[in-house]
């Protein structure tokens, strides 16, 4: 039919009149079953409408005149953008806050199987690890008991206080850390300060306050007294005291604070591996940096070149004592989704 027209935003709209008026098929308005923003679209000559959506596929076999003819063909689609992200290390589970489709818990008991736990897209989704199946989301008020089975219920809500600074979608973002000795002792990076609860989230006390936003930061496993801290427009700081007082420190190239992704080596707090995170629609470009003084002075530790964009780094103990450093690429029309790593003072693979 040559008058009819499709028009996709946030809602999918459609004109019988060549254009001449629109009404709203389905989206955030209309009758229609249709998963928000369209992002493709195609007619084929037979009559069916195929539509792509941050939900997945849509197809309509008589132009969405009816709802009988409009099908969601999502079976054995499988995807999320995890805007936030964490993983149990107790109990194997995993959860994070989808772009555009809520919050998701994945555990091994659940099998092939994944829960939609509802919300937005926060980039949110943090485990308790000292206490079996317990998940927080900023986005879904208290901390909730995950059920032991994909099938069952939440076994239960709990009080978790105070979320952590999340910018930027997630790219630019504080986090929850455990104390290393004590897993019911949680730190939290929000607004201007560095908080400590020693109830499992249910109540916060403050630690520190920068002034300014509180970014990534992370605790020495080594030496649990040794923090660091990346501030908005500060700089990178250290403590060793535990949190009571700090000290600026040297940050890495290009960086003013608060846009850092750094690891601490599990046998030595005084060595720091860093590098430059970025936003969700830039494209910031750094080499991975290592400081074995505290972040005193550091040496630039990869020579990726412009061709890499790296959006965070890991840690791993090995068997020999070397630290075993995880690069995590992501990027524009380069090679994304790939992961670089290097042993001690060898090379990059």
């Amino acid at each position: 039919m040559k008058n009819i027209v499709y028009a996709g935003t946030t809602t999918l709209f459609k004109s019988t009149n060549g254009g001449a008026s629109f009404s709203a098929v389905g989206g955030y308005q209309g009758s229609f079953g249709i998963h928000p923003d369209i992002q493709d679209m195609k007619l084929l000559a037979n009559g069916d409408t195929w539509v792509a959506t941050d939900g997945g596929m849509n197809l309509s076999t008589n132009n969405f005149t009816t709802s009988a003819a409009h099908f969601a063909l999502n079976k054995m689609l499988v995807g999320s953008d995890l805007w936030g992200f964490h993983q149990g290390w107790n109990e194997d589970i995993i959860v994070g806050g989808r772009y555009h489709n809520g919050n998701t818990s994945i555990t091994d008991f659940y099998g092939e199987k994944a829960l939609r736990m509802g919300g937005g897209e926060s980039p949110t989704g943090w485990v308790i690890q000292g206490k079996s199946r317990h998940v927080v989301f900023d986005d879904l008020g208290s901390g909730w008991i995950l059920p032991k089975t994909a099938e069952g219920k939440p076994e239960g809500r709990f009080t978790f206080s105070k979320h952590p600074n999340m910018e930027g979608y997630g790219a630019l973002r504080s986090n929850v850390v455990a104390h290393p000795y004590y897993s019911g002792q949680l730190y939290v990076g929000s607004e201007n300060a560095l908080w400590v609860s020693k109830d499992f989230g249910s109540t916060f006390d403050l630690l520190y306050d920068f002034g300014s936003k509180v970014r990534y930061f992370d605790i020495s496993t080594q030496n649990p007294d040794v923090i660091y801290v990346d501030v908005a427009g500060s700089g990178f700081f250290r403590s060793e005291d535990g949190g009571k007082t700090f000290i600026k420190r040297v940050s890495i190239a290009g960086s003013s604070g608060g846009n850092l992704r750094f690891v601490i080596s599990p046998y030595n707090s005084d060595v720091v591996y860093a590098t430059l995170t970025h936003g969700v629609w830039d494209e910031t470009r750094s080499e991975i940096y290592k400081s074995t003084n505290g972040g005193q002075t550091w040496e630039k530790w990869s020579t990726f070149g412009t061709s890499i964009l790296i959006k965070t780094i890991a840690i791993q103990p090995t068997t020999d004592g070397e630290d075993l450093i995880y690069a995590f690429i992501d990027s524009y029309g380069y090679n994304s989704g790939t992961v670089k790593y290097r042993k001690g003072n060898g090379a990059w693979i």
